[in-house]
């Protein structure tokens, strides 16, 4: 019994570190980290309840779960496959921590950085986690 224990947290740790629910696990408000912010949100509402990209310092509610993730993960081996992925998909980066639909963030600044692979930069935008359902 306590081996099968062991050789499932084995199996599962992993998926768990990529992304974890923010309300299941204590909380993530005063957090600060990044947000994959898709081409799909220049020309419309795709992740932001605004259309957009939001203003630096700006206060905006997430229009569907948000993924965002340490400066750490910059630098892991998973992020550019991960990231390019979800660039060729046209959707967020679904890794780090997860934040409900209506939680509420402020923009602190923007990045760009290079997709694997292409000419692409994808968005990334630095954010202060202030609610996270």
């Amino acid at each position: 019994m306590g081996r099968s224990i062991v050789i499932m947290l084995l199996v599962f740790a992993p998926s768990l570190a990529i992304a974890d629910r923010c309300w299941m696990t204590g909380g993530c408000e005063g957090t600060i980290g990044y947000m994959h912010v898709p081409q799909s949100q220049l020309a419309g509402a795709s992740i932001f309840n605004s259309h957009g990209i939001p203003k630096v310092d700006s206060v905006v509610v997430l229009k569907v779960n948000g993924h965002f993730f340490g400066a750490g993960f910059l630098d892991d081996d998973r992020f550019r496959p991960l990231l390019s992925e979800a660039v060729r998909r046209g959707s967020q980066l679904e890794a780090g921590g997860e934040l409900a639909s209506g939680a509420k963030v402020r923009i602190l600044g923007y990045r760009g950085v290079e997709v694997d692979g292409t000419d692409a930069t994808a968005l990334l935008a630095l954010v202060y986690v202030i609610t996270d359902h």
